[in-house]
């Protein structure tokens, strides 16, 4: 015989329990429960629950104004208004409903369920059985609606149903509507509930114009290939008969990532001729703090990047490198390969692969203190020509091949005395090795030793009064290094120089390893810095004086000469009404006032809106690369408008080449759209690249199987 139905066997003990006093709050989730104001025994087989009735059952909600439980049928028949909740955070609402005791299958009436937290769906009837729901009628959207007009945008649908096991949401017989106008019917739609975060199908699609490519779409397609690997494969059509197949693929391992991605492409810029790129890096933890990584790049033609605004770049740099970084030491090795894309310059005189291994040690040398280091590196570099003549007039051997090998030590401690003045001692003694093929200047082996020491000596002054604190740290530095070499070494790898305040009092200023800075200086400066509750400031002034000139440095660096220029560094921020307020700025200054180079950038942010700017002027120098004054503006704006509007642009001009890219932004963004218009020029100086503009439009629905999530709404559209 077939044991009491488990829910009327609860309602007869709540009955009791009822009686004997008030009622109890809802008993454990995975046995059915119902409270109610009151109960009636319409028949020894039909109960009646009134007032404020809610029924539990293993993880749902209901609560409604009358239920009635017939117990041969085993049904509810609830009367609303109805609201329903599951587990999954999604939410029903509804007028009147007739299910079974488990609350798993039934139809409900006139019903509005939010899946969620965003999207939702209203229908005129709803069924449920087990892992599905199926709706009649139904008006889906995910915009917050006021009144009786329509929502930014729906979805009309003849019938909708929800698989809650495979998570898909399936349209039939739809229409897309913004503000209800119909714009694109669609037969069939399926796309995943919120509560699947990835999901195989289309992604939104985008417009995009140019006047190298044409009028076009884009329409990506996301592949899931399980929980650790996706693959989304975007084709592009232009008007002017141009298509591209793009793609990217990413994969999570246990112990890193990887991610592939490249384009093939047919367009009219190149004859109809096939071109694309291919690029791909990773990085791997090998364990015991070993790191693996590579990031490779191969394409069709140097123009490719900037036609199909994939990157600005006119190098391609390719690397794999092996890294391990220790509390005490650092180990690499590295592989490089580098392509030009310049049409001044050529591969085969460019150093198109080197070879580099470094490693470091850090230790304490016994009774001595202080910290010592030990280092020992490797670098080897190869040009496909094999000419030792310069050929193109840029002062290095067009087929110039090069290896160096360098050991070394060096030293520093610490010393605080009397009054906080600080004493920073330091050595260093190394030897290079070179072996230099197919160079008629430079060609041959060469060895070269160094010895350098140095001694700093800072004041540091605090003073504290009531609104914050002034560090004032006045210092000099003496440091004296000599150098010996059995034959010339090319500067290969430090031919960019700066001079600024992080390496003011450094003990070598060369980037690089072939070049060394030698001989005896004096490096004077002073650092004020205010900390205060309105923000604060730094500034830094320094100069270095030499015994003699070494001839090591061109004007432009600031460096040139027994006194260098005078180095002005600064930097303010501070607090206004409603944002904050920052600027940077550092000049290389002549005795004459003039100046060798100066850069600022600003910063202001305020509730609604930012903007950023900056101006840098650099001497022409062509021991650098530089053959005319660099002068260069670049400006860039947001602000948000009224209505959830965005408006942002940019602008980079150059003065002296006079070249710019100009770009322009305009985005919607609420709970439920999001529409972004970009419009950007470019014009350059480049053979390669004809001067473009570019206009994109995406438009997005929230809430409904895209990537970004909407905004809450905080006020009623009318």
């Amino acid at each position: 015989m077939a044991g009491p139905k488990p829910l009327a066997t609860l309602l007869a003990l709540w009955l009791c329990l009822t009686l004997a006093g008030p009622i109890l709050p809802a008993l454990a989730q995975d046995q059915a429960t119902l409270v109610a104001d009151s109960l009636t025994l319409q028949s020894p087989d039909v109960m009646v629950a009134e007032g404020h009735v809610e029924v539990f059952f293993k993880g749902q909600r209901i609560t409604a104004t009358r239920v009635v439980y017939d117990t041969p049928a085993d049904r509810l028949v609830i009367e609303g208004p109805i609201l329903m909740t599951d587990g999954d955070g999604n939410v029903i609402s509804a007028d009147s409903a007739d299910l079974s005791a488990d609350l798993t299958e039934g139809l409900i009436r006139t019903a509005r369920i939010v899946m969620g937290q965003q999207l939702q769906l209203a229908a005129a009837e709803m069924s449920r059985r087990p892992g599905v729901t199926a709706m009649r009628a139904v008006a889906a959207s995910s915009c917050r609606v006021c009144g009786n007009g329509p929502p930014l945008w729906e979805i009309r649908a003849r019938e909708v149903v929800h698989d809650s096991a495979a998570q898909q949401i399936w349209f039939s017989g739809a229409s897309l509507r913004f503000v209800g106008v119909p714009v694109v019917y669609l037969p069939m739609l399926r796309v995943p509930d919120p509560s699947l975060r990835r999901a195989t199908g289309f992604l939104f699609p985008k417009l995009r114009s140019s006047t190298a490519l044409g009028n076009g779409i884009s329409l990506p397609y996301f592949i899931t290939l399980g929980r650790s690997r996706d693959l989304t494969l975007t084709p592009f059509l232009t008007d002017s008969g141009g298509r591209t197949l793009s793609w990217r693929y990413r994969q999570a391992f246990g112990a890193g990532t990887l991610e592939i991605a490249g384009a093939f492409s047919r367009d009219k810029l190149m004859d109809d001729r096939s071109r694309g790129y291919l690029r791909a890096n990773a990085d791997f933890n090998l364990g015991n703090d070993w790191h693996l990584g590579f990031d490779g790049t191969v394409l069709s033609d140097p123009a490719y990047l900037q036609d199909y605004a994939i990157s600005d770049s006119d190098r391609l740099v390719s690397s794999l490198r092996l890294t391990r970084v220790g509390r005490d030491s650092y180990t690499s090795a590295e592989l490089t390969s580098l392509r030009t894309l310049r049409t001044t310059e050529s591969n085969a005189t460019q150093p198109s692969a080197l070879i580099a291994t470094e490693t470091r040690q850090r230790f304490v040398p016994g009774a001595l203190g202080g910290i010592a280091t030990f280092y020992a590196q490797t670098s080897t570099q190869r040009r496909a020509s094999t000419s030792g003549a310069d050929a193109d007039a840029d002062g290095i051997a067009d087929g110039r091949d090069m290896g160096r090998a360098s050991l070394g030590l060096t030293w520093t401690r610490r010393w605080v005395g009397g009054q906080g003045l600080v004493l920073d001692g330091g050595l260093q003694g190394g030897a290079d090795l070179y072996d230099i093929a197919q160079d008629d200047i430079y060609g041959g082996e060469a060895a070269r030793s160094l010895i350098r020491g140095a001694v700093r000596l800072s004041w540091p002054l605090l003073r504290n009064d009531d609104r914050g604190t002034t560090l004032v740290e006045p210092a000099l530095q003496l440091v004296t290094a000599q150098s010996r070499a059995t034959g010339k070494v090319p500067n290969e790898d430090s031919p960019l120089v700066e001079f600024d305040e992080a390496n003011l009092y450094a003990l070598d200023r060369f980037p690089g390893a072939d070049a060394v800075e030698t001989g005896a200086r004096l490096n004077l400066g002073v650092t004020v810095t205010r900390a205060a509750d309105w923000g604060g400031y730094g500034l830094t002034l320094g100069r270095v004086l030499r015994a003699d000139d070494p001839g090591l440095f061109t004007a432009a660096t600031g460096l040139s000469g027994k006194a260098s220029d005078w180095l002005v560094a600064g930097q303010v921020s501070m607090g206004i009404d409603g944002g904050t307020l920052s600027f940077t700025g550092r000049a290389l200054v002549e005795d004459d006032l003039s100046l060798s180079r100066f850069e600022s950038q600003f910063a202001l942010a305020l509730n609604r809106s930012s903007f950023t700017g900056g101006y840098e002027f650099v001497q022409a120098d062509a021991a650098q690369g530089r053959t005319q004054d660099v002068r260069e503006m670049v400006i860039a704006g947001t602000a948000k408008l009224a209505g959830n509007w965005t408006l942002s642009a940019s602008d980079r001009y150059d003065l002296s080449t006079r070249t710019t890219r100009a770009a322009f932004g305009l985005g919607f963004r609420n709970e439920c759209l999001a529409v972004d218009l970009s419009v950007s020029r470019r014009f350059t100086s480049s053979s390669i690249v004809e001067p473009s503009s570019d206009v994109g439009l995406t438009v997005e629905l929230l809430g409904l199987g895209g990537a970004s999530d909407g905004q809450p709404a905080t006020t009623c559209r009318r």
